[in-house]
């Protein structure tokens, strides 16, 4: 049966919903659908929790090779051993304990267990428990990956959770420094630009603040700059 006869997968009623959100987007792209579709399928654009899903999926994504390394330390048998739907779980849940601060460590482990006990059972939950305890008491330092003087392919290609193929086209192409530079520029998240119709940029900005949204106007372009994974829809 394909994906779209059987529809989402059931990730957890007692797991936030911005979670199961997160779940089933990543569900679709583990299947070959591209990020940014099942992300507009899946999230609803009038969500409260839009944003919130779409800094964990990206985030989740954008960092896989180097979340893959840390979550494959603590599996005996390797990640490739996992059912798709458990990885898919560690994965969101370290994202959660690594790179959003404003998540508690023990609302991303909860969650996560009672996330992966809905999708594959109690022993994929205990797996997930005793593995993101573990991700949670470590360090991520770049110096346990692989050395980037000694391979600049296999460092860029988890730390900086790039793929290898591309990593070594632009490697031969630009150099390992350049390279680095590259992949570290491609994986900050930009900021939001919005360009007001009918009020100049200067005035948009000041109605945007006065609304507690953030933003900037830019001395050279017809635009106002707002934070990265603000939603200009606010604005409205």
């Amino acid at each position: 049966m394909s994906r779209r006869q059987r529809g989402p997968r059931r990730s957890g009623g007692r797991v936030s919903l911005g979670r199961r959100l997160a779940f089933n987007v990543l569900d679709q792209v583990v299947e070959g659908r591209r990020l940014d579709r099942a992300f507009e399928t899946v999230v609803p654009r009038e969500s409260d929790v839009r944003a919130w899903v779409r800094e964990l999926c990206f985030g989740t994504v954008r960092y896989q090779g180097r979340l893959d390394v840390l979550l494959g330390r603590h599996v005996k048998k390797g990640l490739g051993s996992l059912e798709p739907a458990v990885l898919t779980v560690l994965r969101l849940g370290a994202y959660q304990l690594l790179f959003m601060d404003s998540v508690p460590g023990y609302a991303a482990v909860s969650q996560s267990v009672d996330q992966a006990t809905a999708v594959s059972g109690r022993g994929a939950a205990g797996l997930v428990n005793a593995v993101l305890r573990k991700v949670q008491s470590s360090r991520m330092r770049e110096d346990g990956f692989p050395s980037f003087s000694a391979d600049p392919v296999a460092h860029l290609s988890t730390w900086e959770s790039h793929p290898e193929w591309l990593v070594q086209r632009w490697v031969s192409e630009f150099g390992a420094d350049q390279t680095r530079a590259l992949a570290r520029l491609n994986n900050q998240v930009p900021d939001v630009f919005l360009r007001p119709l009918n009020v100049a940029p200067d005035a948009a900005a000041v109605r945007l603040n006065e609304a507690g949204i953030p933003g900037e106007p830019l001395p050279d372009a017809p635009v106002v700059r707002l934070p990265p994974g603000t939603n200009p829809r606010e604005a409205l």
